[in-house]
């Protein structure tokens, strides 16, 4: 399984194979996004990807679309599956319709099947390549940590900060550090997850909607969740209104503090987390995960946001970098250390820098 075995003329058929699998970011939760490509003479002649869970694989698409794929080679974002679940296991339809070679984007990042679709194909004689690709490994990181993690969905920290590390300058007010370019990346960033999470204080002060615009249809409908550790919402806020691309918006609540949130229940899911005095941010990921949230991408505030690394419940961080010094208001790092991360992405979005990493915990 060594990459040098994957050739240059594989890689623009493997990246096709994940660019079909980013279609359905955020759509195939508990199951890891996946695209497939059948090629033949050098040509595509099938291509697909998994849409959602409980629907056909993308091997199984891309080799429908195909018909006759007899020594063909399929490219697949990730290790075919070997196991029977909602749908039959990819590794007999490849082996049914005489695929000569599979190169696959990575191996199965779950511990109790990895390699087992790999072992099969080998045994029914197909040749199997596993390219260890960077693309791959993004598409499944989300499912490969939520694995890893039972309790608790993977978690996005995204901030904006000005060079100095502060957030905003004042408390009461919204005050947008960044430019267009960098907010409509992170309207866009939202599609790849099943829920957008804030603290209380980001609604109070800028009244926030937490949408998609424009919308994105897509199977698994958007989930809203607000966390609330020292008062409640007003229930006219713009986040509890609903829609058919929206569940009813989550508030996590201390159970301490049960009968001030009462009249949020009439407008919003109020899901009461115990803790002595203040809100458990651990139990209350743990719950968030046993009503199947896999993914959140965190949007802060501050305060969430430092609770959030502090706890070690942070899996990948973006930091969104203004041109700008501040040297007053609030920091995003103080009183908390720079977290331990490894990054592994930069770009430019008009004039603002975003760096993203993995968040050691």
């Amino acid at each position: 399984m060594r990459p040098d075995l994957i050739t240059p003329a594989d890689r623009p058929y493997l990246e096709r194979a994940c660019a079909l699998a980013a279609r359905a970011l955020g759509d195939t939760s508990p199951n890891p996004p996946v695209g497939a490509v059948v090629v033949k003479g050098g040509k595509i002649i099938g291509e697909g990807f998994h849409h959602a869970a409980g629907a056909d694989h993308a091997e199984t698409v891309a080799l429908r679309a195909a018909g006759d794929a007899r020594g063909a080679t399929l490219y697949v974002s990730l290790e075919p599956c070997n196991h029977q679940g909602k749908t039959p296991p990819c590794t007999a339809a490849i082996l049914a319709t005489g695929i000569a070679r599979v190169v696959a984007g990575i191996e199965d990042p779950n511990p109790q099947t990895a390699r087992g679709g790999i072992d099969s194909l080998r045994a029914g004689g197909v040749i199997v390549h596993v390219a260890d690709d960077a693309h791959a490994r993004a598409l499944a990181e989300p499912f490969s940590r939520a694995i890893i993690q039972e309790s608790r969905p993977y978690l996005v920290l995204k901030m904006a900060t000005t060079l100095d590390g502060y957030v905003t300058r004042n408390r009461q007010t919204q005050q947008w550090l960044t430019g267009e370019p960098a907010r409509a990346y992170v309207r866009d960033l939202r599609i790849a997850y099943e829920a957008v999470m804030v603290g209380a204080g980001t609604i109070r002060v800028d009244n926030a909607q937490l949408t998609v615009r424009p919308p994105h249809p897509r199977h698994v409908p958007y989930r809203r969740i607000i966390v609330c550790g020292n008062g409640p919402l007003s229930s006219d806020a713009s986040v509890f209104q609903t829609g058919l691309l929206y569940e009813r918006t989550i508030v996590l609540a201390p159970t301490s503090r049960r009968t001030s949130f009462e009249a949020l229940q009439d407008v919003a899911e109020v899901i009461f987390v115990e803790g002595n005095s203040s809100l458990d941010l651990r139990e209350a990921m743990h719950m968030l995960r046993t009503r199947g949230i896999q993914s959140i991408l965190c949007e802060g505030g501050p305060g969430l946001a430092r609770s959030l690394l502090k706890c070690g419940l942070v899996d990948r961080f973006y930091w969104l970098i203004a041109p700008i010094s501040s040297g007053q208001g609030i920091s995003l790092f103080e009183p908390l250390s720079f977290p331990s991360i490894d990054f592994d992405a930069a770009e430019m979005l008009g004039p603002d820098l975003l760096l993203q990493g993995v968040v050691n915990v």
